[in-house]
Order: C-alpha cells, then sequence, then structure tokens
C-alpha cells in the first residue's frame, strides 16, 4: 500500500513557485471534463479512458470519485496539477506490487506541454510518495510514439524495460 501514514483530505503538493499538486476529488468533476473536452485530440491517442470520459462529465466526476476513493484506501496519490492557478492536467502514482512498486502516469494539457511541468510535477510525487512509503521500483508505461511522455520518463532517470505489446514503452527505475 502507499498510504500507510494517512495525509491530510485537501493535500496539496507544492512543486515550484508557478505548479502544485492537489489531490483530486469529485468536485473537480465539471473543471477536468472541460479540460479532457479542450484536449480531447491532444490526449485522446494515448489515453485510451478518454474516449468515454472526454464527453461526459458524469464519467469524469466518478472515475475522480473511484480515484479518490483509492487514495482513502491508501493506493494511490492522484493529483490534480495546477500551473499558475489553473488546472493543467494529472499525475499519479499506484500500487501495483505486493512488493510496493508503483506505476506512475500523467497527462497535461496542450499548452502547457514543453515546459518541463509534467516532469517537474512527477519528479515532485515520486519524492513525495517516497518520503513516506518504502517503493522499490516505479514504472512508466506509454504508448511507443508518444515521445514527449517518453521524455519526461527519460528525464526522470527511468530506463526501457522490455515488453510484450507492440504499442506500449515501459521504463523503470529501480530506488534499491
Amino acid at each position: 500500500m502507499i498510504v500507510s501514514q494517512r495525509a491530510p483530505a485537501e493535500l496539496v503538493i507544492p512543486v515550484d513557485e508557478q505548479v502544485e499538486l492537489r489531490l483530486v476529488h469529485p468536485q473537480m468533476g465539471r473543471e477536468m471534463s472541460a479540460l479532457i473536452q479542450a484536449n480531447f485530440d491532444h490526449i485522446s491517442p494515448w489515453l485510451p479512458w478518454t474516449a468515454k470520459a472526454g464527453s461526459k462529465e458524469f464519467a469524469v466526476t466518478m472515475n475522480l470519485a473511484m480515484e479518490h476513493g483509492a487514495y482513502v484506501q491508501g493506493r494511490s496519490y492522484p493529483m490534480a496539477i495546477f500551473a499558475e492557478g489553473q488546472l493543467a492536467g494529472a499525475v499519479d502514482i499506484r500500487t501495483v506490487g505486493p512488493a510496493g512498486e508503483a506505476e506512475i502516469g500523467y497527462w497535461l494539457d496542450k499548452d502547457r506541454t514543453g515546459k518541463g511541468i509534467a516532469t517537474r510535477s512527477a519528479a515532485c510525487l515520486i519524492e513525495f510518495a517516497r518520503g513516506r512509503h518504502h517503493i522499490p521500483l516505479i514504472t512508466i508505461s506509454t504508448h511507443k510514439d508518444n515521445v514527449k511522455s517518453i521524455g519526461v520518463a527519460e528525464r526522470l532517470g527511468f530506463t526501457p524495460r522490455d515488453t510484450q505489446s507492440v504499442n506500449v514503452r515501459r521504463f523503470v527505475r529501480s530506488y534499491e
């Protein structure tokens, strides 16, 4: 489990002067849905869940409720990325293995890419989670053609790992 020590329900993690991470909650549904809709063409090739979530505020709200529930159950840190006070995307780290292995994922508003926000946000969340829990290995899975996501993984010091999937590239980083 990732969250063995309870963090505040209104968890906010400062990344830097312009960026902060805020714990997701169902009340973000309308705002998150609008951001997904505005970025549908940008993120849908890489994130299959957007096919359902991009057009329905209810689906986004339910997904946020499930993610918040996973946090409450101690399985993840689902965080919204806010840049200059505006919702700009999301990053989450969640347990995937019995020995505390975790996976991190992220997406960002198309107008915010290329500024290091995803890299800094992911690095900050990794440091936050590792400062509270034993996480020996973290993985990042991305579409093989998602050059920007691959760049984030590489900048974070992750290395490629073989995968059985034709379309997925998996990156790992050991912390032991």
